[in-house]
C-alpha cells in the first residue's frame, strides 16, 4: 500500500492519487492530517527492532508498517484546528506534541518516503526565499536582485520579467514540467540535491536578455505540471526500494 498525506485543499494530492491508479495496481490512500488525528488508535513505536506505527482510522481503514511500503509526504503540518479554534489552553502543546509525532513516524519510517521532515520542515525542505535565492546562484541559476522587504520575496524594481513563469519538477534527478536548456535542467538537478530534497518545484522566469532567472523553490510543488510522464515516474519512484 501507498499514503499520499497531504493537507487540506492539496488539490495536487488528489490529482496524484487518481493519476497514479492508472500507472500501477498498488492500493493508494489519500490521508490529510485531520484523517490521522481523528484516528480511534495511532501507536508508534521506537527500539531495538525498529520502528514500527499501527493506525486505525474513524472510518475503519487500518495501516500499518507491515501494510504501507511507500509515502508520498506533503503534510505541512498539523491540523491548525490546534492553532485556530481549538479553546483548550493546551492547544499550542497540543500542536508541537504531534508534530513531533509526525517528524518521528516519517524520518524513522522503513519504507520509502518521498521528501521526509528535513530541520526546518515537516516536508522536505522550506526555506526563506534569502536562502533559496543564495543556495540557487551557488548551483548557477541566475537570479533577481534580491530585496528583503516586508513582503519578503525576489523582486526588482528596475528590471523587468516576463510575466510567463516557468515551473520545473525534480524528482530523484528527473526532470519533468515546462522545458527548459540542459543547464538549466542541470541547475534544476543540483539545487534539490543541495537541500536533500526528494522532490523539488523550482519557478522561473524570462529576462530581457531571454535567459531564465530563478524565482523561488518549493517542496510541495503543482504536481499536474509534469502530467503523464511524471506521474509514471513517481509511480516507479514509490515501488523502488529504500536506497541504502
Amino acid at each position: 500500500m501507498w499514503l499520499i498525506l497531504h493537507s487540506e485543499g492539496d488539490i495536487s494530492a488528489r490529482w496524484a492519487y487518481e493519476g497514479l491508479h492508472r500507472f500501477t495496481h498498488t492500493p493508494i490512500e489519500l490521508l490529510t492530517a485531520e484523517d490521522i488525528e481523528g484516528a480511534t488508535e495511532f501507536e508508534h513505536k521506537l527500539g531495538g527492532i525498529g520502528t514500527t506505527f499501527k493506525i486505525q482510522l474513524a472510518d475503519g481503514r487500518s495501516l500499518s508498517n507491515e501494510t504501507v511500503s511507500a509515502v508520498l509526504n506533503r503534510l505541512l503540518g498539523p491540523s491548525p484546528y490546534w492553532l485556530t479554534q481549538s479553546e483548550t489552553s493546551d492547544a499550542r502543546y497540543v500542536y508541537d506534541e504531534l508534530y513531533a509525532i509526525y517528524v518521528s513516524w516519517l524520518s524513522g519510517f522503513a519504507g520509502k518516503v518521498i521528501n521526509r521532515p528535513s530541520d526546518c520542515s515537516l516536508c522536505g525542505p522550506a526555506l526563506h526565499s534569502a536562502k533559496w535565492a543564495h543556495l540557487a546562484r551557488e548551483v548557477g541559476f541566475k537570479i533577481r536582485p534580491y530585496c528583503q522587504s516586508t513582503e519578503s520575496r525576489l523582486r526588482s524594481s528596475e528590471t523587468t520579467y516576463s510575466d510567463e513563469t516557468y515551473r520545473v519538477l525534480v524528482l530523484e534527478g528527473e526532470v519533468f514540467g515546462t522545458p527548459v536548456p540542459n543547464q538549466i535542467q542541470s541547475a534544476c538537478r543540483a539545487l534539490a540535491r543541495s537541500t536533500g530534497a526528494d522532490l523539488l518545484g523550482v519557478e522561473l522566469s524570462q529576462l530581457p536578455t531571454g535567459d531564465l532567472a530563478f524565482t523561488g523553490a518549493t517542496s510541495t510543488p503543482d504536481l499536474p505540471n509534469g502530467g503523464d510522464e511524471f506521474l509514471e515516474a513517481l509511480a516507479h519512484s514509490l515501488s523502488s526500494p529504500v536506497a541504502t
